[in-house]
């Protein structure tokens, strides 16, 4: 059992839940490269300071280890594998002295840092500049106020105001 208990963890906003605490903070190598995994899209092996490796599958967020076999939740393992390749943004007000040395640093993908909230709150979701939005944004909604998925995830609270609106409200 560990001795540091979520609350003792300097530099993490406590707002954020215990197996991201652990996944931002422990000791862990996320490898992309090993011949179980190579070649496979999404797939990354994670060695945990115990020495124990998993399996990890980023896009069905799956994990090989008995948190996640049991619990069936989303272990630090696989939040620690969403972090290191920047699939999820780690939040900005993190002071970056608390993560642990060795995020992202055996994958090819770079963390990111998530954008400061405008209305100085902590973790709340900030407009972003348009300029940046992601790739697959696919924004669309009837109503003009949900992102799609892929903007929700890199911390846009509002639908691109330049997408292309192809769907339609029948």
């Amino acid at each position: 059992m560990p001795t540091n208990a979520t609350s003792e963890v300097e530099g993490i906003d406590h707002n954020l839940c215990p197996r991201d605490v652990r996944a931002l903070t422990e000791c862990m190598i996320v490898l992309e490269d090993t011949p179980a995994v190579d070649g496979a899209d999404g797939m990354y092996e994670v060695v945990s300071s115990s020495g124990s490796t998993y399996t990890v599958d980023l896009y069905g967020l799956a994990c090989s280890c008995p948190d996640a076999q049991r619990r069936d939740v989303t272990c630090k393992h696989a939040r620690r594998v969403m972090f290191a390749t920047g699939a999820r943004p780690i939040p900005a007000w993190v002071q970056r002295d608390a993560l642990d040395d060795q995020l992202g640093g055996a994958v090819t993908a770079t963390p990111r840092i998530g954008k400061v909230a405008t209305d100085g709150g902590h973790g709340a979701l900030s407009d972003g500049d348009d300029d940046e939005r992601p790739d697959e944004c696919d924004c669309w909604d009837a109503n003009g106020d949900l992102p799609c998925w892929p903007c929700w995830r890199d911390e846009f609270n509002t639908p691109n105001p330049d997408a292309d609106g192809d769907e339609t409200d029948t």
